[in-house]
C-alpha cells in the first residue's frame, strides 16, 4: 500500500476553522467507516491525487476545505481501475457528504463513496453424528471423489482465524515463498512475514485472535475455517468437507475493535491480499445491506478476471433486499437451509441467491481454546460449505474458471422449491450436493439432436444411455441452472421432456447416486 501524506497550511487551518460552524448540519454514520472515503479518478484525467493535488486549485481547495490528512493508493497492481482508486482520510468527520458531493463535482473525479462496515452473519474417524449437514450433502460419497488436496487453498477473509487449533493447524496455509520472522517481503507480493496469513486491519502477519479476546470473540473467522477444513480423519473433533484443502488466514477486525470482531472494517482489504497470495477461493461470511460499493464490487471482480472463486453469505436478515458483496455479479450468493431442507427462517433469499446449504446448528471449531469445538447457525455458516465445495471442484478439474466452477456447482444442487412455498425462484438452484457435482460428468459425454415441436406438445420421448437405475432426471440451461427437476423410481429409462420446452440447447443430467451421465440436447421445431 502506498501513502501519501500532506501538510496543513494557515489557508487550510483558518478553512477548517470556518468549517466547523456548519458542522452540525451534518452527522457521521455509523454504518460507514468514519474519517474515510474512496475516491476514483476519471481514466482519462492527468489528475494525481497523490502528487497533483496542488497544483490544482479546485482540489487544493477541498484539501484543505476538509482536512485531508492522507491519501493512499491501497490497492495498485490488479488493473488500472483499481491503479486510480484513492483512501482518503480526512479529519472534517461530519462534513462527509459535502466532502463527496464537491469531490464528484470535479471534472477529474469518476466517483467517491464512503467504505460500509459489515457485520459477521454465523466418514472420517472424526465424522459426528451431530454433523448432519455433511451427511446432507452426501459428503461421504464425495470423499470416495476426491478430498481435495494440499495444493488447494482456500481464503477465510474474517475477523480472525486460530492457526494453532489443534483441529485446523494442518490444515493452515503455509506462504512457501516467505522466509518466517526475518522482517522481509521474501516473495514480494506487499507483506512482510506472511507465512500462514495476515492481519490487514493492524497491518502484520498474525491472523490469530488477540490475546486479550473475551470468550466468544474474534471466533467468527475460526468457526468459518473449520466448517471449510478442519483437519479430518485425524481421531479429533470433527471432519469438514474440504478434507484437506489448505486455509489462508486472513484477519479483517482490528484487535482495538470495541465490539471485539462482530465488525468487518477491512473486508476488501483481505479480498486484496487473498488476490495477492494466490488463494483458490476466498470466503466472505460477511456483508451488510448498505448498497453498492464500487470499489469493493470492482476488487471482487478483479479476483475473478485473476481466476479466483469468490464464494459470500447471503445475511440472515429474512429479506430478499440484496445483500453485499454476495449482491456482487462475480460472487456466489449463499442461503442458509435447515436438516429438512425447509430455508431457515433468518436466511435471506431473492433472485440473486445461487445456491443454497445448511445453516443451522453446524458443528465447527471453537477458538476459545486450541481443543474447542461449537456450532453455529446462520449463513455465516453455509458460505464455507459452499467455499469447501468449489476447492474440491478446483481439485477436481483445475483449469475451470470461475464461471464454469459457479456452473458445476449449480448443476449438483438438489431443487428444493418443492418444500418451500412461496420462495420458488428465490433460492438459486437448490440445497449443494456435493457428492452429485463432483461425481457428474467432467464433460458433456453424448449430444443428441432431438426433433421436437416448440414448444413441445407432449410425445417426444428421450432415453438415458447407461444406467440400469434411474433415480433422478434433470432439464438445465447451459449456465447450469435447474429448469425441471424429476425424482423417479424403478424407471424404465424413457422420459418424456416437460412441455414448454423452447428452442435451443440444453443440459439433460440423468442417473442415480452411483452413476450419472451428461447430454447436450437441441431442441428445436
Amino acid at each position: 500500500m502506498i501513502t501519501y501524506r500532506f501538510r496543513t497550511s494557515f489557508f487550510a487551518l483558518i478553512l477548517s476553522i470556518l468549517s466547523c460552524a456548519v458542522s452540525s448540519a451534518q452527522t457521521s454514520d455509523s454504518t460507514f467507516l468514519s474519517g474515510v472515503i474512496y475516491v476514483k479518478v476519471e481514466d482519462t484525467s492527468a489528475v494525481n491525487l497523490a502528487e497533483y493535488t496542488f497544483n490544482d486549485p479546485a482540489l487544493n481547495l477541498i484539501f484543505t476545505t476538509f482536512s485531508v490528512d492522507s491519501v493512499t493508493a491501497p490497492f495498485p497492481g490488479l488493473n488500472a481501475q483499481l491503479d486510480r482508486t484513492f483512501r482518503m482520510y480526512f479529519s472534517e468527520v461530519t462534513l462527509v457528504t459535502s466532502l463527496i458531493s464537491d469531490l464528484e463535482k470535479h471534472p477529474s473525479i469518476e466517483y467517491a463513496e464512503q467504505s460500509p462496515i459489515y457485520q459477521t452473519s454465523h466418514t472420517p474417524n472424526d465424522l459426528q453424528s451431530t454433523q448432519w449437514s455433511l451427511k446432507k450433502i452426501q459428503a461421504e460419497k464425495a470423499w470416495d471423489v476426491t478430498k481435495g488436496g494440499t495444493n488447494i487453498v482456500v481464503a477465510i477473509v474474517d475477523n480472525a482465524v486460530s492457526t494453532i487449533h489443534e483441529d485446523l493447524k494442518a490444515n493452515i496455509w503455509v506462504n512457501s515463498g516467505e522466509i518466517a520472522n526475518n522482517g522481509f517481503d521474501d516473495d514480494l507480493n506487499g507483506y512482510t512475514d506472511d507465512i500462514n496469513g495476515y492481519d490487514v486491519a493492524d497491518g502484520d502477519a498474525n491472523p490469530n485472535p488477540p490475546s486479550t479476546a473475551s470468550n466468544g470473540k474474534f471466533n467468527h473467522g475460526t468457526m468459518c475455517a473449520g466448517i471449510t477444513s478442519a483437519v479430518s480423519n485425524n481421531g479429533k473433533g470433527i471432519a469438514s468437507l474440504g478434507y484437506s484443502i489448505k486455509i489462508m488466514a486472513v484477519k479483517c477486525s482490528a484487535n482495538s475493535a470495541a465490539d471485539e470482531g462482530n465488525t468487518i472494517t477491512s473486508g476488501y482489504d483481505g479480498v486484496y491480499y487473498a488476490i495477492r497470495a494466490e488463494a483458490d477461493v476466498i470466503s466472505l461470511s460477511w456483508g451488510g445491506p448498505s448498497g453498492i460499493f464500487i470499489t469493493g464490487e470492482n476488487i471482487v471482480k478483479a479476483a475473478n478476471q485473476v481466476g479466483i472463486v469468490v464464494v459470500a453469505a447471503a445475511g440472515n436478515s429474512n429479506t430478499s433486499d440484496i445483500f453485499y458483496p454476495a449482491g456482487y455479479s462475480t460472487v456466489i450468493a449463499v442461503g442458509a437451509t435447515d436438516e429438512n431442507d425447509k430455508r431457515a427462517n433468518f436466511s435471506n433469499y431473492g433472485s440473486y441467491i445461487d445456491v443454497m446449504a445448511p445453516g443451522i446448528n453446524i458443528q465447527t471449531i471453537n477458538a476459545s481454546s486450541t481443543s474447542a469445538y461449537s456450532a453455529g447457525s446462520g449463513t455465516s455458516m453455509s458460505c464455507p460449505l459452499v467455499a469447501a465445495l468449489c476447492g474440491l471442484i478446483r481439485s477436481q478439474q483445475s483449469g475451470l474458471n470461475p464461471s464454469e466452477v459457479k456452473s458445476k456447482l449449480q448443476a449438483g444442487c438438489d431443487n428444493i422449491d418443492a418444500g418451500n412455498s412461496g420462495f420458488a425462484g428465490k433460492l438459486g438452484s437448490g440445497r449443494i450436493n456435493a457428492f452429485k457435482t463432483l461425481n457428474s460428468a467432467a464433460h458433456v459425454e453424448k449430444t443428441i439432436d432431438i426433433r421436437l415441436k416448440n414448444p413441445m406438445s407432449g410425445g417426444d420421448e428421450l432415453t438415458i444411455p447407461g444406467n440400469e437405475d434411474i433415480d433422478f432426471l434433470e432439464v438445465l440451461s447451459l449456465n447450469g441452472v435447474v429448469l425441471h427437476a424429476f425424482d423417479l423410481e424403478n424407471s424404465n429409462k424413457v422420459f418424456q421432456l416437460p412441455h414448454g420446452i423452447q428452442q435451443g440447447f440444453y443440459l439433460i443430467r440423468g442417473g442415480n447416486d452411483n452413476s450419472v451421465i451428461v447430454l447436450k440436447v437441441f431442441v428445436h421445431e
